[in-house]
């Protein structure tokens, strides 16, 4: 048994981390919806509206384009004798009509409503006697409903003056065979002893009912007979029915049923709607199919949908706060675990969009989590040059302005003015030259237009034999009208005299064109020249003053440069010290602290060198003018010989090095010293 767990766990966990072939899986929670508690929800057939029943009793309707809440129902409140205003009960169950105009509701005082939704009004009421878990309208008739009361069995609603109660047959308890398929009248069974609180659900076609109990029996009933053609022990109750059914669901085509159970596993069904002879006692509605586990948690499912295409199963587990896991229908292998938040307190119920790869979730807390896909965004499809970078590339340049962006950019405008000046002048002026020339193009067009309105007035008064009227003014919109439906008259009569036709667009675009580029080339206007030079002239100040900035640019970069450089080569004498031991100590000019210097590395660094450099050059003169005095100085008799007195400048040198705590200022006064007394010596040996 472990060892089975243990390679059911590893292949579960091997499928998970494949994935899933397709693009329909749901990976990530995309939003979550809240107006008030939620407690059930319902798409209509379209996917286009969500309905959320609430705790507070009122029915939110969302846009779920938008979405938002585009409509609240809410029941009118009751007030007792007293005057108080009772609170209204949660709502329980939602469900559409096959087009989408009414919206069945059950609540927690036994109510049963059915509301408007354009109107936004109350159309049906009926109170049971106990609460009602679910309801939902018949597919084919929206004034029969099915609806599940708690202390009784399910049955069917009329709604309408009647409102006909007529209750569901279901097989008798303690059927020995797991699956039968018969023919049992309505008349035969003792219906009060048989029938038992449950739930169900009708065919896609309406033609059956699916009605299952707390006894673990899953019956299948003809409404148009009200018999029994098949009953069905739900898989994991013991004979007697111990396993109470929890919901039923039907896929969107109609073609599988799902069972949810107090069992560790989901029974599944496929579903055959076909119509069945009278004295057919053999044909079954329900065939069962692989059912779904978790082969390593096993816990129990409290909800539980089909996915949009009917390829894949979601159930909520009941032992955690949000997690979904999904199955392929056909096969039954656990394909994914979804973890959400664990703020959802558990999910009340599942359901898919009918069209898409989403679904909700119902959380305890009274959220709506939306479960969608992952989309990745590709930029590409807007710009094929499109380059996405993986990760974040930082300029190693920490001056870096516009100005180098531009750089980078070989097509931006501000480069061209750095490189081409001349030509993007030239540019410049050919722009605003045209814009001057259309101007004036169209003043002349409609000087033109004007004419030869005039001249079709004339031409018109002249051949009905009276006077031409007043040349009118354009600002008379219906006049302007007028006119432009005689021109183009005036116009086809001409080109008829003429032989003549009105050329094609293309061909009219294409004169433009021409003599757009005739007017630019050599027959530009006062005003157009005009235009040209100034715009001329503008851009190449434009472009200088780019020009200028971006040479100012790089010569404070290359000033700073150079400043850093120097500063970092340089050293300043007196922040050394000289007397130092060899290990070597200098102090940095802008702190207050002493800094080893490292000259026992294999590559000492450059302040270190410099620093040794300076301290060999001021010993170099020490020696220097101590053997410059001892040579000055006649030698007595008893005094060592030049080797000798070399040893002895080194010894005193060896002498300096010892005392650490002498400056270089005294060191040079012990030298004056030491000159002083020789020049006194002297004197004494003149004498």
């Amino acid at each position: 048994g472990r060892a089975a767990s243990g390679v059911a766990a590893a292949n579960m966990n091997r499928a998970m981390e494949e994935g899933v072939p397709g693009s329909d899986m749901l990976e990530i929670i995309e939003e979550a919806l809240q107006h008030g508690k939620a407690t059930c929800a319902a798409f209509n057939r379209r996917g286009t509206l969500l309905a959320a029943g609430t705790s507070g009793g009122s029915i939110a309707i969302f846009d779920f384009v938008t979405r938002s809440v585009a409509r609240e129902l809410v029941p009118e409140a009751i007030t007792n004798e007293d005057g108080t205003v009772e609170e209204l009960p949660a709502v329980f169950s939602v469900a559409w009509s096959s087009d989408g105009r009414k919206l069945l509701s059950t609540a927690a005082d036994g109510s049963v409503v059915v509301w408007d939704v354009a109107e936004s009004d109350m159309s049906f009421r009926a109170t049971f006697d106990s609460q009602l878990h679910s309801a939902q309208f018949c597919p084919t008739n929206d004034s029969l409903a099915l609806v599940c009361p708690s202390d009784d069995g399910p049955m069917t609603l009329a709604l309408g003056r009647g409102r006909k109660r007529t209750p569901m047959p279901q097989m008798v308890h303690g059927f020995s065979s797991e699956d039968r398929a018969c023919r049992i009248p309505s008349g035969g069974l003792d219906s009060a002893a048989s029938r038992a609180p449950g739930c169900a659900a009708y065919s896609k076609s309406g033609r059956y009912a699916f009605v299952a109990n707390n006894r673990g029996t899953l019956t299948v009933v003809e409404l148009g007979t009200m018999d029994i053609v098949q009953a069905c022990r739900i898989p994991g109750s013991e004979e007697g029915g111990t396993t109470y059914v929890k919901r039923l669901e039907l896929s969107r085509d109609g073609a599988h049923l799902l069972a949810v159970t107090t069992a560790k596993e989901i029974a599944s069904y496929d579903v055959s709607d076909e119509v069945l002879n009278v004295n057919d006692n053999s044909t079954r509605i329900l065939t069962p199919s692989p059912s779904l586990h978790n082969p390593v948690s096993r816990s129990q499912w409290g909800a539980a949908c089909f996915s949009h295409d009917g390829e894949y199963v979601l159930a909520a587990s009941g032992g955690s706060p949000h997690e979904l896991h999904a199955w392929r229908r056909e096969t039954g292998e656990l394909v994914r675990i979804l973890q959400g938040g664990a703020e959802a307190k558990g999910i009340a119920q599942l359901l898919s969009h009918p069209n898409r790869a989403l679904a909700i979730a119902v959380g305890a807390n009274g959220q709506l989590y939306v479960w969608a896909r992952r989309f990745t965004e590709n930029w590409s499809a807007f710009d094929p040059t499109y380059v996405e970078l993986e990760e974040n590339v930082k300029l190693a340049d920490d001056d870096d302005d516009e100005f180098d962006a531009i750089a980078r950019n070989t097509t931006h405008a501000f480069r061209r003015s750095l490189e081409e000046p001349e030509a993007v002048a030239l540019d410049k002026a050919v722009e605003a030259a045209a814009a001057v020339t259309a101007a004036e193009t169209r003043e002349k067009n409609q000087s033109d237009f004007d004419d030869r309105s005039h001249a079709f007035e004339q031409w018109a008064a002249a051949r009905e034999g009276t006077t031409a009227p007043e040349r009118p003014t354009w600002r008379d919109p219906i006049m302007m009208d007028d006119f432009k439906r005689r021109s183009e008259v005036f116009d086809a009569w001409a080109r008829e005299q003429e032989g003549v036709s009105l050329p094609s667009l293309p061909a009219r675009n294409e004169a433009l064109t021409s003599t757009l580029d005739e007017l630019l080339g050599s027959g530009r206007s006062d005003a157009a020249e005009d235009a040209a030079q100034r715009a001329h002239a503008a851009s190449l100040k434009r472009s200088a003053a780019i020009k200028a900035a971006e040479e100012a640019r790089r010569a404070r970069v290359e000033a700073a440069k150079l400043a850093a450089e120097k500063e970092a080569e340089e050293i300043r004498a007196e922040i050394i010290d000289v007397d130092a031991p060899c290990g070597g100590y200098y102090t940095d000019e802008g702190e207050d602290c002493m800094h080893y210097l490292p000259l026992e590395q294999l590559e000492p660094q450059e302040d270190a060198l410099n620093v040794v450099q300076v301290r060999l050059e001021r010993w170099k003169r020490k020696e220097m003018r101590l053997t410059a005095s001892a040579e000055k100085r006649p030698r007595i008799e008893g005094e060592p010989d030049g080797e000798e007195q070399m040893g002895d400048a080194v010894d005193v040198k060896e002498d300096v090095d010892e005392d650490e705590e002498n400056d270089d200022d005294e060191g040079d006064g012990d030298d004056d010293e030491m000159e002083e007394d020789e020049e006194d010596d002297d004197e004494e040996e003149e004498e």
